[in-house]
């Protein structure tokens, strides 16, 4: 048996609840935490040593600093990451989805769809044959990722867009709730309704 620790808030919420009623879990205990430097070395490590068993751990954060910053010292602990779908979720059984993976309530991956290691696929979103989804990127509820797309590495794309057929998305990418990408976005960029062409993301610089 293993205990499964989940960080952050509410998308946190929606992992933990989702666990509890996978079919054949097997978690000892399912426990949400927040996350600070200090509390980890002086609260949580200690706790979950106090477990006296197997450690996994999700990472149930959007915020991409945070997000890698867990990694870093779940990874140095030793601990290994859980992946969790919602059983009412669709998979096809020729896509492959990666370790600490989020996969929400009514997703559909089609077939030959790759999602990398420690994405997260909110509520209703699609994942299109042949499309990639890079590591540790969220697709956010209600998106459509088109067949032969692929969206980079610590990507959002907002809540309704649409990623055109064959479209490619770059690393550290945003695309906007409700906007729809039909030309390629080079990496640090970001597409939206609100403007007529693609800007760079001013807090990567």
């Amino acid at each position: 048996m293993s205990a499964l620790l989940i960080f952050g808030n509410r998308t946190a919420q929606e992992v933990a609840e989702t666990a509890a009623i996978v079919p054949g879990n097997t978690f000892s205990r399912i426990e949400q935490r927040f996350f600070s430097v200090e509390s980890f070395e002086n609260e949580i490590c200690r706790e979950a040593e106090s477990w006296n068993c197997e450690i996994r751990y999700h990472i149930g954060i959007t915020d991409m600093k945070w997000k890698l910053l867990i990694h870093e010292h779940c990874t140095a602990k030793d601990w290994k990451p859980a992946t969790i779908i919602h059983p009412s979720a669709f998979i096809s059984p020729t896509a492959s989805v990666g370790d600490g993976v989020f996969i929400a309530a009514h997703v559909a991956v089609s077939s030959d769809a790759r999602i990398d290691d420690f994405c997260l696929v909110h509520f209703n979103a699609s994942i299109g044959h042949d499309a990639r989804i890079g590591s540790f990127s969220s697709i956010l509820p209600g998106s459509r990722i088109s067949g032969n797309a692929s969206v980079g590495k610590r990507s959002m794309i907002g809540s309704n867009a649409f990623v055109a057929s064959g479209v490619k998305i770059g690393d550290d990418c945003r695309v906007d709730a409700m906007t729809y990408v039909r030309h390629p976005l080079p990496d640090g960029f970001i597409a939206s309704v609100r403007t007529p062409n693609a800007v760079k993301r001013v807090d990567l610089l």
